[in-house]
């Protein structure tokens, strides 16, 4: 009896730590699957914008015929899923509330359609409506969790 309560205890704390964690990416293994969606690109670190809103470490995929996807690198899924969440339906606003109360909500224009998606630990956004970069982006991510609707 008390092997099997050990074990059972033992299994329960092993998958509690393994299901916070996630899976984690990098910029460089998200490049490598949007190429074999059929994109080339190459990925390289972008800089900090003056009103940052995703918090993730900014990196920026550039096809080869010129379209950009914003990758942003959380440390792990569940800092992606909370700065998913501030992240409105319509791509157009971002929310952020501090833990005293204090915070800030952006609305932009965007050039074009915004596009966000989200796998494990990195939240990647397009701007445009360039049908095979949603293809791929959807075949990597899943669908989009924020955004216009493809057209």
């Amino acid at each position: 009896m008390k092997k099997w309560f050990l074990g059972l205890l033992a299994a329960a704390l092993l998958s509690g730590c393994a299901g916070n964690a996630g899976n984690t990416q990098t910029a460089d293994e998200i490049a490598q699957a949007l190429d074999t969606q059929g994109l080339t690109g190459t990925v390289e670190t972008a800089s900090q914008s003056r009103i940052q809103t995703l918090i993730g470490t900014p990196y920026a995929y550039t096809t080869e015929d010129g379209a950009q996807i914003g990758v942003f690198v959380y440390e792990d899924a569940d800092a992606a899923q909370a700065d998913a969440a501030c992240v409105s339906a319509d791509g157009f606003g971002y929310n952020r509330e501090g833990a005293d109360g204090t915070g800030y909500n952006i609305r932009t224009s965007w050039a074009d359609a915004p596009h966000f998606y989200r796998k494990d630990n990195i939240i990647l956004r397009y701007i445009g409506n360039d049908a095979d970069v949603l293809t791929a982006l959807e075949a990597v991510c899943g669908a989009q969790f924020a955004g216009s609707a493809a057209e």
